[in-house]
């Protein structure tokens, strides 16, 4: 048996590339056309969380983190990564972390609202997906409401734009943060590995 440091990143992926590339392109086949109606959620949400409605934008975004746990982390991510079922759970925390946050959160006024914290939330709607579809094929782009990190990486700007409170921006966006760094490792071996 080698010694534990010769391990690479890489040798903990459960699947290949094409795997991935085949479970991102059939999840997105089986719910277009979603992604339209996704990026217009995402839009609303930002449109809210500068508007100072952080209650509904919460409360709107938790349904987001409950669709993406189940519907791609539960039933499709599973199949492929041991890690799937976890990931789910997690996602269901953070739904209902963020409803908690919606319904005893102190939140920031329209007024207070940061640039930097719509700028992140936009590049988590807008960007993610165009850069996704420029980088690979259009069937692979990942949209904000449908996919984890795009959702992660909004999330942690409708936080930062919604709430009062280090401690409470904090611990909303750990589980986010979280699942950008499980996601991009994981693109980063992908694409790793396929080199």
């Amino acid at each position: 048996m080698s010694e534990w440091w010769t391990y690479r990143l890489s040798d903990f992926l459960m699947f290949s590339p094409r795997t991935w590339w085949r479970l991102v392109e059939g999840y997105n086949r089986e719910l277009w056309p979603l992604h339209v109606g996704a990026v217009v959620f995402g839009l609303v949400l930002i449109w809210l969380a500068r508007h100072g409605r952080g209650r509904t934008t919460l409360l709107l975004l938790a349904g987001a983190w409950a669709w993406i746990g189940w519907g791609f982390f539960h039933e499709r991510y599973e199949e492929v990564h041991l890690a799937g079922r976890h990931l789910a759970i997690t996602c269901g925390l953070q739904s209902a972390l963020l409803v908690a946050a919606a319904l005893t959160g102190k939140f920031v006024s329209r007024f207070e609202v940061s640039r930097p914290a719509m700028l992140l939330a936009s590049m988590g709607v807008i960007a993610y997906p165009v850069v996704t579809a420029l980088v690979g094929e259009l069937a692979r782009t990942e949209v904000a409401g449908l996919m984890p990190e795009p959702t992660a990486l909004a999330s942690l700007g409708l936080v930062f734009a919604t709430q009062r409170g280090a401690w409470r921006r904090a611990l909303l966006s750990l589980i986010p943060l979280g699942v950008l760094a499980f996601g991009w490792m994981t693109l980063w071996n992908l694409w790793s590995v396929s080199q």
